[in-house]
Order: C-alpha cells, then sequence, then structure tokens
C-alpha cells in the first residue's frame, strides 16, 4: 500500500526529498528517499529508541559510501526464502544496507538536477522473525474431560465448514496467533509471509509467500460450497486479497471480517465482493493497534468509498463507517504530514520528528 516497487526505477524525482538535515550533499552524497516510505518508517521504526537512532545515523552514513561498494552491515533476520531475492537486488544494481532488523534498498545514481551522484533509497523493510511452523491449516481440538482446547496442529483435512478460520497478522508464533484471535480453526500467516505482504511488502515474494498463498486458495476452493466465517487481522489482508483472486467462481456461503487491517483494505472487500461473499457485522474494525490505524487513515477516503458501494444493508455500512470515521481519527496527524511531504522544506527525519507528538 505504501511502499514503492524497489525494483521500479521509474519513480519521478520529485518523489524523493532529501533524508535529513545532514544529507543535502554539503558533505559527502546528498541522500533522498522515497516519500511513500514515510507512513511504513513511521510505524516501524522510532526516532526515539537506539535502534531508530542507530537505523538513522547508519542511513545518514551512506553519504561516504563508495561507489562501487554494494554492502550490508548488522544483524538481519533472513532465511533461504530470501536468497533469491537479495539476488535480484544485486541484478537490478541495487545496493542493501542491513542494520538490526531493517533493510535499507538504494542506488547511487546522478539524475536531472543532481549536481552529483546522489544515494535514492526506493525501500526500507522491517524483517521480522519467523517460528519454525510453516503457513498452513491448523486446529485446536478439545482436551479429554475439559472445555479447554489444546495446541494448534496441523489439520489432517481441509474440511472448514460452519467453521471460523483465523488468518493472523504479525505474530511471535502459532501460539500467540491462536489465543490473539481466539478461534478454532487458524490459517497460520509466519512473519516471513507478514513480511512480504503488509506494510513492508516489496514486488518480490519468497516461496514460503507463494506456497502461503497458494494453500490459502486450495483451502478455500475446497470449502467453496460450505459455509465458513472468516477472522482476518493484520497483514494477513494481503494474503487472503491474493489467494481469494486465484479461486474460481464466487463464494455466496463465506462471510468476512476484518480486524486491524494493515494492507489494502479497499482492494480486499472489493475482491471480497466481486466473488459475491457477505460480510459479518463490523466487519472492519480497529482496536489499539497504532500502525493499522495509520495505514487505514491513509487511505480512508478510498476505505470509505469502497464500504459505500457494497452490496449490504445500508444500517451495516454506516455503522461501519462511522467506527472507521472515530477510531482513525487520532492517527489523521500522521497521514497530514505524510501528504504534505515536498510542499515545505522539512526533510524527512525533521517529518518523522514533527509527526511522532502524535504516537500513542
Amino acid at each position: 500500500m505504501f511502499t514503492p516497487n524497489p525494483f521500479n526505477n521509474k519513480n519521478p524525482i520529485e518523489n524523493y526529498i532529501y533524508f535529513s538535515p545532514l544529507t543535502k550533499g554539503i558533505t559527502g552524497k546528498a541522500i533522498k528517499i522515497n516519500k511513500d516510505l514515510f507512513l511504513p518508517f513511521f510505524c516501524g521504526i522510532d526516532p526515539n529508541t537506539y535502534d531508530g537512532k542507530l537505523i538513522i545515523h547508519k542511513i545518514e552514513s551512506l553519504r561516504t559510501t563508495p561507489d562501487h561498494l554494494k554492502s550490508s552491515s548488522g544483524n538481519l533476520y533472513t532465511s533461504s526464502d530470501h536468497t533469491q531475492q537479495l539476488q535480484n537486488f544485486r541484478n537490478q544494481k541495487e545496493r542493501m544496507l542491513v542494520v538490526k532488523n531493517a533493510q535499507i534498498i538504494y542506488r547511487i545514481e546522478q539524475k536531472k538536477g543532481d549536481t552529483s551522484p546522489t544515494v535514492y533509497i526506493n525501500q526500507i523493510r522491517i524483517i521480522n522473525k519467523s517460528d519454525s511452523n510453516a503457513p498452513g491449516f491448523y486446529s485446536r481440538k478439545k482436551l479429554p474431560g475439559s472445555a479447554q482446547r489444546g495446541p494448534a496442529t496441523k489439520m489432517e483435512k481441509q474440511s472448514l465448514k460452519h467453521l471460523t478460520v483465523g488468518i493472523n497478522g504479525m505474530a511471535d508464533s502459532i501460539e500467540d496467533a491462536v489465543n490473539r484471535l481466539n478461534t478454532i480453526a487458524l490459517f497460520y500467516n509466519p512473519a516471513n509471509v507478514c513480511n512480504d505482504l503488509g506494510l513492508w511488502g516489496g514486488a518480490t515474494h519468497s516461496h514460503t509467500t507463494k506456497q502461503a498463498i497458494k494453500q490459502l486458495a486450495d483451502g478455500i476452493e475446497f470449502n467453496k460450497s460450505d459455509p465458513v466465517n472468516w477472522k482476518v487481522e493484520g497483514e494477513a489482508v494481503g494474503l487472503l486479497a491474493k489467494a481469494l483472486k486465484r479461486v474460481k467462481g464466487t463464494l455466496p456461503k463465506h462471510k468476512f471480517q476484518i480486524v486491524n487491517p494493515k494492507a489494502d483494505t479497499p482492494e480486499l472487500l472489493k475482491t471480497i465482493t466481486d466473488k459475491k461473499g457477505e460480510f459479518l457485522d463490523m466487519f472492519v474494525s480497529h482496536t489499539n493497534s497504532e500502525s493499522s490505524l495509520i495505514a487505514s487513515a491513509s487511505h480512508k477516503e478510498a476505505l470509505i468509498g469502497r464500504i459505500g458501494l457494497l452490496p449490504c444493508d445500508k444500517n451495516k455500512r454506516d455503522k461501519v463507517i462511522a467506527k472507521i470515521n472515530e477510531a482513525t481519527q487520532s492517527a489523521m496527524p500522521v497521514a497530514r504530514q505524510a501528504s504534505s511531504l515536498g510542499l515545505s522544506n522539512k526533510t524527512f527525519v525533521q517529518a518523522l520528528s514533527s509527526a511522532g507528538m502524535y504516537r500513542t
């Protein structure tokens, strides 16, 4: 939703602003960053923390990076899934700086108007660490002699008839995902899939992400004629949207609810409508997730416009719209700060500082 394609070098020059007061080219190379990165940066990196200050300092240090250097430094949470992605960066003349769990993707080039070679930051990704559980359908069976349910285990069959199935956003583990969504059945969405399909997602997808999309699509296809409720959280909005596009036909017996969305919610709502899916009460809702509120605030007009077109009860639509307006009010100043980038002399870091007063 926010993040530009890291391999697309056609972003207009006006999409870039100076990163900080130190990176205007007075000493060393100038450093400019794509304005579309403001909101994901704000959501993922706090400049007031040690890690945030370190990331900013390392980015500023790129002004003295040799033109020929293709480097990475620091500690990165990676897996073999990202090997091909890193090779793609090299093939596309992208360079990568790694600080803590942040990937900074950039080029050094001289564009029209530049007096010397300039660092252009095209993408910043936060890579969260995954547990060992693979994506797929899991369920929690009742413990013998108890009303409680046991740990999540892989489903032997993919029958979801009359079940509410959770699809989790970013979670520390499968247990965390199950407890948060509180559903009997779960399609587990590991952190490395969330990395690809959430606020920080790029144009390329890892093998695990491609498998997750296929497995979820296959499960929906298998249960196409049965009544199933879906509770979708956070970064899973992107996963479900891509999976639904692979499902043939319609889903008139499937009902959907979206909680704390952190991806392109209007796109998912349109896809569900195209598939003739239905919506549960309060089908888009927010709790206390700052990044979700900022994500929704950044495209609130598109989101409300799409909700207004949904073929469901008008009172239901109006109630959801009212709740979205109420919930995103606190996040609107940050969204407005992002939309005003380039209209003043503020650098990216100065704008982050100004928006910082609205952090919860």
